[in-house]
């Protein structure tokens, strides 16, 4: 059996990069919240709008490098949503796919 820190991957993360690390992971679980999903893709629409995207022309435009702020959360405005279309998607698939995750949810939730 594996001791935790033979299975820790951040154990030798510098404390800047752990920090960026967990407010990234962190952001992205969050985002698959159904509760903030309308707010955050207006928001994204209005976003994608504003610098007319559209067939990927343009898409550049989606990260602000105004500052090192402003950078990472737009960046992790695009991160979220790539998370949450995956969590979305898995209803678009065939019913025995859809119930075997959902068994592994459960569990995972119930453990």
């Amino acid at each position: 059996m594996l001791n935790k820190d033979e299975t820790n991957f951040l154990k030798k993360l510098p404390r800047e990069q752990f920090k960026h690390f967990r407010k990234r992971f962190t952001g992205c679980i969050l985002a698959t919240d159904m509760a903030r999903s309308n707010d955050d893709l207006g928001m994204f629409n209005s976003l994608i709008e504003l610098h007319q995207v559209k067939d990927g022309a343009n898409a550049s435009e989606l990260i602000d490098h105004t500052s090192d702020v402003t950078e990472f959360n737009s960046k992790q405005l695009l991160l979220e949503h790539a998370v949450h279309a995956g969590d979305m998607s898995v209803a678009t698939r065939q019913f025995d796919v859809v119930r075997k995750w959902t068994y592994y949810l459960y569990d995972e939730f119930f453990t």
